[in-house]
């Protein structure tokens, strides 16, 4: 909250003293107004500016976004000057974490693979259509996502890894996700075991979550605590879960808030 009455004085005192702001100042007020859910302060401001770079547009694109104005977020898209990766996969994100966006993230996604102008599908891209594919559980097209990932080389890191994970269980394959797993353990990081803990719990396979949720015990954090206790809870087993969420204080760690809703 600080951060942003400084910056409300200092864009005040700017204007009064008739002092123009630079591009840089403005798009870091466009991003504090975003923050804050000042949106019309936001979009008066870039509205206001006499130049703007890429970085101006994505601000108040991601602006629009994060307020779920997805519509006035494509046009600003398509009147931008200036786009770059960090714009399409925005808008890309946009779409998908928003219900009855479906098709609109297909076709964008699509045209990203079209460009010919030095914008490249990234890691970002297509962990986000991973996301859809678990959303739709489409899990065809999940796998032409993951070859695809392989021929680019974008499947190695545990965010690849664990969205791949959580794709593939969503869908039903769960041996495609054990697959994935166990194929990376070089790489695989506390992300993508507790993916793996996740997909086991879904699946109902609790011995198979424990043995690996005990499996370095050490890297577990808040998130893989909440994640088994859910899953025994869910699975029916809430005497274990009670336990657990004991253990979980005493090791110092903290129960979220959702958690009580499995209870």
């Amino acid at each position: 909250m600080q951060f942003l009455k400084d910056g409300l004085i200092y864009h005040v005192q700017a204007i009064k003293a008739g002092f123009p702001l630079t591009i840089f100042t403005s798009n870091q007020l466009i991003h504090l107004y975003s923050r804050n859910g000042l949106l019309r302060e936001a979009q008066k401001l870039f509205d206001e500016m006499p130049q703007r770079n890429v970085f101006s547009w994505n601000a108040i694109i991601s602006a629009h976004i994060k307020a779920q104005n997805l519509k006035r977020a494509r046009q600003l898209f398509d009147s931008a000057s200036y786009k770059d990766l960090v714009t399409y996969n925005s808008l890309l994100s946009g779409y998908v974490s928003a219900d009855g966006y479906e098709d609109c993230a297909l076709e964008l996604f699509s045209e990203m693979k079209s460009l010919d102008y030095g914008i490249r599908i990234d890691e970002i891209s297509l962990t986000t259509m991973l996301n859809l594919t678990a959303k739709l559980e489409v899990v065809s097209y999940g796998r032409e996502l993951h070859s695809f990932m392989v021929k680019t080389a974008n499947d190695s890191s545990g965010f690849a890894v664990s969205s791949l994970i959580d794709m593939y269980s969503k869908c039903g394959y769960f041996q495609e996700a054990w697959r994935v797993f166990s194929g990376h353990r070089g790489v695989v990081d506390l992300v993508s075991k507790n993916a793996m803990v996740a997909a086991c719990c879904r699946e109902g396979k609790l011995e198979v979550a424990v043995n690996l949720f005990w499996t370095e015990p050490e890297l577990n954090d808040n998130v893989s605590w909440n994640t088994l206790i859910a899953g025994y809870a869910q699975n029916g087993f809430e005497e274990e879960a009670l336990d657990l969420f004991v253990r979980m204080a005493e090791n110092g760690f903290r129960g979220m808030s959702t958690l009580l809703l499995v209870f």
